[in-house]
C-alpha cells in the first residue's frame, strides 16, 4: 500500500466520524441528521441479504436499524450498467479498471475491484492483509480528503462515495471526474450489506458469499477464545486519544429512531455478544461514546476492561494508568485489563484483524 502525503488546499472531509463515534477532531461532522433517502419502497432495506449488521440486539439497548439498500441495478446495457443510488441514477462501467474510493475502501478492495486510490485512518494500524491487497494503490490519510486534484490525477473510471454530511457539492465535484456512486447508508458499520449490494450489481455474488463466510468462521473461532475467558461477565470498552479517554457503547443514534452499531465496539457487542456493564447504559446511552473525566473512571465497574489505544498515544495512556482511581477498578484489581491497538472494525480486513487482536490480548498472546 502506497502512503501519499498531500498538502491540504481544501476543507477537511470527515467521513469516518460517523462510523467510529468519538474520534476527536477540530471539525465535527453533523450528527443527528439522517441523510438516507429511500431508493424504492420494495428495496428500502436489505431484506434479501443473508446477513445483516442489525441481526443482534444488545441487552438494554435499542435494536440496530436495518440498512437501506446501498445501490441497485436498474439495467444492464452491455458495457455499462445503469444503477440507482443515493443521488439518483448513474451509468457506470460494467467492468471498471480504475476505481477511486472516497469512503470505506475495504469493501471494494475485498471484492476484487481494481482500486487505484482511497483513504485510511492514520491513527489505527493497517491490517496486514489489507496492506498487501492495496500495495499498488495510492492511499492517503483520512484528513487529506477531498483533494479533487489528487483524485483526478489517478484517472479513475468509477468512484465510490459516502460521507455522513450528505453535502451534494462533494458528490457533484467527484462526478465531474468520473461516474460516482454514493452509498445509501453508512458503509462502515453496514459494510456487510454494502459488500452484498455491490456484489449483486457487479456480478460478484460468489466472491461476496466467500468473504462473509470466511468472516463468520473467524467470528466463531475468535469469539470462542474471548468468551472462554469472559463468559457472561460484563465488560467496558474504552478508547484512548490525545488528552482524552472515551467509554464506547454498542449503539449510536445517528438520527431520531435510527440506530447503528459503533465500529469500535461492533466486534464485542454484536459479533461476540459480550455484555456491557450497567455503567455503559448510564454514561453513554445511545450516543456511541462518551468522553470521561478522571473522576468518572471510578464508575467503570465491569469485571473486564478492554483499552483500545490509538497510535502515538502512549503518554496519555500512561497518565491514566498512573491515576489512583484507576487502581481501584475491579478489572484492574483482578488483572482483567486487555490493551489492544485501536482499530475500527469497518470491513472484512479490519473486522477480522480486530477480533484477532482482542482474542490475542485476552489470551496473553504477544503479537510483536
Amino acid at each position: 500500500m502506497k502512503r501519499t502525503c498531500l498538502c491540504l488546499t481544501l476543507s477537511i472531509f470527515i467521513t469516518l466520524i460517523a462510523a467510529c463515534n468519538g474520534q476527536p477532531t477540530t471539525q465535527e461532522a453533523p450528527q443527528g441528521e439522517n441523510t438516507t433517502n429511500d431508493l424504492s419502497e420494495e428495496n428500502a432495506t436489505n431484506q434479501e441479504n443473508d446477513t445483516d449488521s442489525a441481526a443482534y440486539q444488545v441487552p438494554r439497548f435499542p435494536a440496530f436499524s436495518p440498512a437501506p439498500r446501498h445501490v441497485e441495478l436498474i439495467e444492464d446495457r452491455g458495457d455499462t450498467l445503469l444503477v440507482r443510488h443515493n443521488m439518483g441514477e448513474t451509468e457506470v462501467p460494467k467492468n471498471p479498471q480504475r476505481v477511486y474510493v472516497n469512503t470505506n475502501i475495504e469493501v471494494p478492495v475485498a471484492l476484487g475491484f481494481d482500486v487505484v486510490g482511497g483513504w485510511y485512518g492514520s491513527w489505527q494500524p493497517v491490517p496486514p492483509a489489507f496492506e498487501e491487497a492495496t500495495q499498488d494503490a495510492e492511499i492517503v490519510d483520512w484528513s487529506e480528503v477531498p483533494n479533487y486534484e489528487f483524485v483526478a490525477s489517478l484517472e479513475p473510471d468509477l468512484i465510490f462515495h459516502w460521507d455522513n454530511s450528505g453535502d451534494p457539492e462533494v458528490y457533484e465535484l467527484l462526478s465531474e471526474i468520473a461516474p460516482t456512486i454514493r452509498f445509501e447508508a453508512d458503509p462502515f458499520v453496514y459494510w456487510r450489506e454494502a459488500t452484498l449490494d455491490l456484489a449483486t450489481v457487479f456480478g460478484m455474488e460468489e466472491t461476496a458469499k466467500t468473504l462473509l463466510t470466511e468472516y463468520d468462521t473467524t467470528v466463531v473461532a475468535q469469539c470462542e477464545r474471548i468468551r472462554s475467558v469472559i463468559d457472561d461477565d460484563t465488560i467496558d470498552l474504552v478508547t484512548v486519544y490525545e488528552d482524552s479517554f472515551h467509554l464506547v457503547g454498542p449503539v449510536w443514534e445517528q438520527a431520531e429512531g435510527f440506530y447503528t452499531p459503533s465500529a469500535y465496539s461492533i466486534w464485542a457487542y454484536r459479533d461476540c455478544q459480550l455484555l456491557p456493564g450497567a455503567e455503559v447504559e448510564e454514561l453513554v446511552g445511545v450516543q456511541g461514546s462518551m468522553q470521561l473525566s478522571l473522576e468518572a473512571i471510578a464508575e467503570l465497574e465491569s469485571e473486564h476492561l478492554f483499552v483500545m489505544q490509538s497510535i502515538g498515544q502512549n503518554e496519555t495512556l500512561e497518565d491514566i494508568l498512573d491515576e489512583p482511581l484507576w487502581q481501584t477498578l475491579p478489572a484492574v484489581q483482578n488483572g482483567n485489563v486487555y490493551l489492544i491497538e485501536q482499530i475500527g472494525a469497518m470491513g472484512y480486513y479490519s473486522g477480522i484483524y480486530t477480533l484477532e487482536l482482542a482474542a490475542d490480548a485476552i489470551s496473553g498472546v504477544n503479537r510483536e
